[in-house]
């Protein structure tokens, strides 16, 4: 219900909120411990650089905190979001292994599950795929986007599908009944729902619930509950007749198409574009593998504006290590005039500025990441546990080596300008420097 939805939205956002003051808020407890572990390896190669850096980030722990907790922030928000998005696609993928399990989706070019009805497929085009040589089943599916789903009023996918030759071209599995159960119970009338708005509606399998369309109405048993990302759940199967008879639906939205045999479905594909080319132009055959595409993209770019404005973040953490270090500088400008008078060189100084660069922007790093998997782990838990019990989680690997190489590369440049400043100090001017 939106009533419901409206606040668990507000406490999501409430919670991620107090979730980011609670990492600012510990990253001088998180921080500097994690510094001192990496300025360990730093000190063995380059002993005298490597403690000058790590000693004066502990004699500025606090500065050191604030500016490596914008990363933590940040970068936590990345590994959030990356963890989201790979778990939905990866979730996705798997459905998609399971319900597609057909050689070919034949649909209109527009076709859109969502919004406006688009164009349907001819009832002729069913029939001559169905006498193309290799073909086996030929099954239509029947989809429109309604205001009012059955039994509760929510809005949502209602499906039209065939009992009989469903199973032959979708392979999920149902919750509550068999596949042979809930076909047959689909035949006799039935409806099967989306496990999620099942669990809104309080209904089960063996309850009854209104269907009410524009050709009829009346009670029908829930005859099984499907697992599914599309419509978030939101979701009601019931059979071709019972479709045409409550909400008067008789166009087929997409056909589904299986070949005889392994061998002849490269050529049953071949065979059915050459027909579509010829015939139908408004219409395509897609693969099992450009549907995974299409989703992985619409998921990816729900996700990729927020990205960007995270990218701006991660440029914004940068100019503070930057802010950090030039400060360090100018505090320390007597510091550097006796460690160049006493010999030191300006590599030396440069290299101090450069590890004092790579700990903090290391340490904010592996914080955020570890920051990071937490929340994701917990989000991605509090949403199989609300909505989607099928979502899976997955780690972003590729994501953690990324950010790894980007601690190393956001350090080196962070350390370029404040590094060339203090090397360039003339050691006379920095001993009576006030």
């Amino acid at each position: 219900n939106q009533g419901g939805s409206t606040l668990a939205a507000l406490a999501g956002v409430g919670s991620t909120v107090v979730m980011f003051v609670g990492m600012v808020l510990l990253a001088p407890f998180v921080v500097m411990p994690v510094i001192r572990v990496l300025a360990w390896p730093i000190r063995a190669l380059m002993p005298a650089e490597g403690r000058l850096a790590s000693d004066s980030l502990s004699a500025n722990s606090l500065r050191t905190s604030a500016t490596a907790a914008a990363l933590v922030v940040t970068l936590s928000v990345v590994i959030v979001d990356s963890m989201m998005s790979a778990s939905f696609v990866g979730s996705i993928s798997n459905e998609i292994n399971a319900r597609f399990a057909r050689d070919l989706t034949v649909q209109p070019l527009d076709y859109s599950e969502y919004g406006p009805p688009s164009s349907g497929l001819a009832p002729s085009l069913r029939r001559q795929i169905a006498a193309l040589p290799g073909a086996g089943t030929v099954t239509p599916r029947r989809v429109t986007f309604t205001r009012e789903l059955p039994g509760g009023g929510e809005p949502g996918l209602l499906v039209g599908v065939e009992p009989a030759a469903w199973p032959q071209v979708d392979h999920s599995e149902y919750e509550g009944a068999s596949t042979a159960a809930a076909m047959t119970g689909l035949a006799r009338g039935g409806v099967v729902l989306g496990k999620g708005y099942a669990e809104d509606l309080g209904v089960g399998v063996g309850d009854r619930i209104l269907l009410k369309g524009a050709s009829g109405h009346r009670m029908a048993p829930v005859v099984g509950l499907l697992e599914t990302f599309e419509a978030n759940g939101n979701e009601a199967m019931v059979s071709l007749a019972t479709l045409k008879e409550i909400y008067g639906i008789v166009t087929d939205s997409q056909l589904a198409v299986t070949a005889r045999s392994p061998g002849e479905s490269k050529p049953l594909g071949a065979a059915v574009n050459r027909l579509l080319a010829r015939d139908y132009p408004g219409v395509e055959a897609v693969s099992n593998q450009e549907v995974k595409e299409s989703y992985e993209d619409q998921i990816n770019q729900q996700f990729a504006f927020f990205n960007a404005i995270i990218g701006i973040a991660v440029i914004v953490g940068l100019l503070g290590i930057v802010n950090t270090l030039s400060m360090s500088v100018i505090e320390r400008t007597r510091e550097i005039g006796v460690l160049r008078a006493l010999g030191g060189s300006r590599w030396r100084i440069r290299r101090t500025m450069l590890d004092e660069s790579l700990l903090i922007s290391l340490a904010g790093c592996l914080a955020g990441m570890l920051a990071g998997l937490l929340v994701g782990f917990a989000w991605i838990v509090s949403v199989r546990e609300s909505t989607l019990s099928a979502l899976e989680i997955s780690v972003p690997t590729g994501t953690l080596a990324l950010i790894a190489v980007l601690g190393i590369v956001m350090g080196s440049l962070a350390a370029i300008v404040p590094a060339r400043s203090a090397a360039r100090l003339d050691p006379l001017r920095a001993l009576t420097y006030e």
